[in-house]
């Protein structure tokens, strides 16, 4: 069974925020890992605008120099530029602050204001849910950078 919750918690997902979890909610089945989601719903989110290409991470260039050079860049999982939105399959890291501000700094260079992450596990989404009421009530900043934040567990 396919769970999910949203933050803010005083509104309802936006519409493209909605589109992405139909995603999920329509194949309603525990996926494995990272390349299983992609195999089984990749066609649908790309066709809502997510490029991935393969299962591996790719790199989203945000800072250049002279000449354009790129001087750094971001590693991403699944990624919409047009609707501004994220989307992370996460893994125990995430549970560790240090890594959430990471992800949630990189939406904000990105210019993404959808975070959406994918837990593979109903105790990690707990958790997950858990940390991030825990952090945004004494974080209120972090909506400076990121206006929504979608967990999605199986």
């Amino acid at each position: 069974m396919i769970n999910w919750h949203y933050f803010p918690e005083t509104k309802s997902p936006e519409e493209k925020v909605k589109k992405v979890l139909n995603v999920f909610l329509k194949k309603e089945k525990d996926f494995v890992s990272k390349t299983t989601i992609i195999k089984e719903l990749g066609k649908e989110l790309q066709k809502l605008g997510f490029d991935f290409g393969s299962n591996k991470k790719q790199s989203v260039p945000i800072l250049y120099g002279e000449k354009g050079k790129i001087l750094r860049s971001i590693e991403t999982d699944i990624l919409n530029i047009k609707d501004k939105i994220y989307l992370h399959i996460t893994d125990d890291d995430i549970l560790e602050s240090r890594e959430l501000y990471k992800l949630i700094f990189d939406c904000s260079i990105l210019q993404v204001g959808t975070l959406i992450l994918v837990v593979k596990n109903k105790d990690k989404y707990e958790n997950l849910i858990d940390f991030i009421s825990e952090v945004l009530s004494r974080e209120t900043t972090i909506w400076i950078y990121v206006k929504e934040i979608l967990i999605i567990g199986f």
